[in-house]
């Protein structure tokens, strides 16, 4: 997917989204800073924090990290302990980091000539596929599933991936300004890279009911749960509700690759021993993701009750 951006002569940003079959679809979009010069007043409420949220958040040491050379090695106790943090990260956030097998260190995603943007892009997103799938289906092992039950939804020729690359501004008030509004994604999996340690992504933990500020070591990347996949695993587990702050004096890159199956393809849970009752129902991928941008932004994780028998 291809993104331009343009300013009009309203308050807006004119963003064009070209996919891959070459449909075209434009949407508007807010922007801060051209809301204060035009005079505005009342800020669009998707930029706000809303008046009960508190900054009330919590850095662990001990969020999940995943090495994918022990996942993949011959090492039967090195990968039992590798997936049973899996089995907490998902749990726990919906969320965990990777340490790739091949550091990613050098990566010429930004490179001074343009030309090979997409070039460099492709061959990022045909590397961090494998990884997805290697993921999906150390996931399945741990749900005690047939390796294969996700990752046959991700047929090559079929499947769908997404590029988006976010850029966050220092803001001076960032108590009163989000960067990303509290969300899910209508995804199976979304790999998401950062190009420095700022920080600035937040996740809120599922038991606890409190966010917490997500560590990012130079060599990782995060590994988020779409709504999607919790539909797929029964709500076992469950797509993360996470958020990007704004940060005085930080500005934030990143590059998040979306992977979803085919948008016409039904999904619905996987069929399991020990799965009597379905919690979701059978969905098209399409349908949910039309749903879930009807809806937001939300202030709780509501769009996925869609899916719910």
């Amino acid at each position: 997917m291809d993104e331009t951006t343009t300013t009009t002569q309203s308050s807006f940003h004119e963003a064009t989204i070209v996919s891959q079959d070459g449909s075209v679809r434009t949407l508007k979009v807010p922007v801060v800073q051209e809301l204060a010069r035009h005079g505005i007043k009342d800020v669009p409420k998707m930029f706000l924090r809303p008046p009960l949220d508190t900054l009330n958040t919590c850095f662990t040491e001990n969020f999940p990290s995943i090495s994918m050379a022990k996942l993949r090695a011959n090492d039967v106790e090195a990968k039992e302990n590798e997936l049973r943090k899996l089995g907490q990260g998902f749990g726990e956030f919906g969320m965990v980091l990777v340490s790739p097998k091949e550091s990613t260190h050098g990566l010429n995603v930004w490179p001074q000539n343009p030309t090979n943007f997409r070039e460099v892009i492709e061959s990022y997103a045909e590397k961090a596929t494998e990884l997805v799938d290697d993921i999906l289906e150390a996931l399945a092992e741990a749900l005690s599933l047939d390796e294969k039950a996700f990752v046959k939804y991700f047929d090559p020729k079929s499947r769908e991936i997404n590029a988006r690359i976010n850029y966050y501004p220092p803001c001076p008030k960032p108590k009163l300004t989000m960067g990303l509004s509290p969300h899910t994604d209508a995804t199976i999996l979304t790999l998401l890279m950062q190009f420095d340690i700022s920080g600035g992504l937040q996740v809120m933990h599922k038991d606890k009911n409190i966010w917490f500020s997500v560590p990012w070591p130079n060599d990782a990347l995060l590994v988020n749960v779409g709504d999607l996949l919790e539909i797929m695993s029964n709500g076992k587990v469950q797509s993360s509700w996470h958020r990007a702050v704004t940060q005085v004096d930080l500005e934030r890159f990143s590059l998040a690759l979306f992977f979803n199956p085919p948008l016409s393809m039904e999904i619905e849970p996987i069929k399991s021993d020990d799965s009597s009752d379905y919690e979701y129902k059978k969905v098209v991928v399409g349908d949910y993701l039309q749903h879930l941008y009807k809806v937001s932004p939300t202030l709780s994780k509501v769009a996925i009750k869609y899916a719910m028998v």
